[in-house]
């Protein structure tokens, strides 16, 4: 991530104005998006180099990857607004380096704390869209799939709930419950050529978080629109978020 000393630069400028909601960071915008592009990558096992530009491959990549600078423009956006909103208190403006402190407990929420979940969430989900084109290829000579968890300590009862269930590739189930199923799940599936088919009748099964909700493999997003970072943003701002808030998304290299 950015330096320190580029973080307190940032700080200065919205203290003074000099940044501010419309004048984004680009430093930091570019950061935040090359660090999930670089887990976006990891997680699809492939660039966009490593496919024709032409290629129904290089499409949903790319679709990918323009989603992740859309996310990183968004979430820049709400960290200067955070940033801007504690410079005063009533009409009083927050001595600097009281200013600062709370500043920079944002950015550490911001880009450590929670680019930390997003950056795994980013590769996750990036592996079960790819690993979903390969279950369509197989899905002639590997028509189920079952799902599997870790099954330890740490799996949620919700998850436990699915484990072992065997549903047809082409079954709704599997629009609704591919891992991941929320943050940090560890779940996966399992390809099998022949199996009995679970009945669904007697699960408990539950709804998955709204982030979460849907196979990553038949969207073209990691993060959805119901992300706060895009929920979040006042209708003064809709043209300005529809223009990917002045950010550019650079060409792919």
């Amino acid at each position: 991530m950015l330096t320190n000393e580029q973080i307190n630069r940032i700080i200065a400028d919205v203290y003074s104005g000099v940044i501010d909601v419309w004048n984004l960071p680009q430093n930091l915008y570019l950061e935040i998006a090359q660090e999930l592009e670089r887990s976006l990558y990891q997680g699809y096992g492939a660039k966009l180099s490593d496919f024709d530009i032409n290629s129904p491959g290089y499409k949903r990549l790319n679709a990918l990857r323009n989603n992740i600078y859309n996310f990183s423009s968004a979430k820049t956006f709400q960290q200067i607004k955070d940033m801007e909103n504690i410079r005063y208190v009533g009409t009083t403006k927050v001595p600097f380096q009281e200013y600062k402190q709370m500043a920079g407990d944002i950015s550490k929420i911001y880009n450590k704390t929670w680019q930390n979940v997003e950056e795994i969430t980013t590769s996750h989900l990036a592996d079960a869209s790819a690993e979903w084109s390969d279950i369509k290829d197989d899905e002639q000579d590997f028509p189920l799939l079952e799902y599997v968890t870790v099954n330890d300590s740490r799996v949620r009862d919700e998850h436990q709930e699915l484990d072992g269930i065997i549903r047809p590739v082409n079954d709704d189930f599997w629009t609704n419950y591919l891992p991941p199923n929320g943050w940090h799940c560890r779940c996966r599936v399992r390809q099998l050529k022949d199996g009995d088919v679970t009945s669904l009748s007697k699960r408990n099964i539950a709804k998955n978080p709204p982030l979460f909700d849907g196979n990553p493999g038949k969207r073209d997003s990691i993060f959805k629109q119901n992300h706060p970072y895009f929920t979040r943003v006042a209708p003064e701002f809709k043209d300005y978020k529809k223009r990917n808030f002045g950010m550019v998304i650079p060409e792919p290299e």
